[in-house]
């Protein structure tokens, strides 16, 4: 007996789907661009949210456990809710610190980047990529630092809305191109 698959244009076929998840990740992507003010608070608000569940349960979770370690782990946890807390309260701190990281993670990245692509020029042909995208990290992680704390209105959101337009975009591509 043949096993039928759905054609391709059918919405349950996988290309479909791809298709179908790519349209509404350009969409947030799209509206994340547009307004990353909006995208950047409302992407705090929902760490903040998570961190609260996480550091709340979590603390419930290690005080109703015995273990040696439990009270640390404990007081961990409840620090985690805390600043979930602090970040629904006040979302434009967490957007601060948040873009802090991002921009502590650039420049680390950047400085890693340009060190090994030094270490490697004599023996790869394309250090002088990652030796760009290093300066490329460096020199985004220093904009955005320059600009602090303005530019934690918006980084998140922008960052967010490049990565789901340009996952929407892929997944779309990925929808339309079926094997032979």
């Amino acid at each position: 007996m043949a096993q039928s698959h759905p054609a391709p244009h059918d919405r349950h076929h996988p290309s479909g789907r791809l298709r179908g998840v790519g349209i509404a990740f350009l969409a947030l992507g799209v509206l994340a661009l547009i307004v990353p003010v909006f995208a950047t608070t409302t992407a705090v608000i929902l760490l903040a949210t998570a961190m609260l569940l996480w550091g709340g349960l979590g603390a419930v979770m290690s005080s109703s456990l015995s273990f040696p370690d439990w009270k640390i782990t404990t007081i961990g946890f409840i620090g985690v809710a805390i600043g979930g807390l602090m970040f629904l309260v006040f979302p434009t701190l967490g957007a601060r610190v948040l873009t802090l990281l991002i921009v502590v993670t650039l420049l680390i990245e950047g400085i890693y980047s340009v060190l090994v692509s030094f270490a490697l020029r004599e023996r790869h042909a394309g250090w002088v990529w990652m030796s760009g995208s290093g300066a490329l990290a460096l020199i985004v992680g220093f904009v955005i630092l320059l600009g602090w704390p303005d530019t934690a209105n918006w980084v998140l959101g922008l960052g967010l809305g490049v990565n789901f337009a340009s996952t929407g975009l892929a997944l779309i591509r990925l929808g339309g191109r079926h094997p032979a």
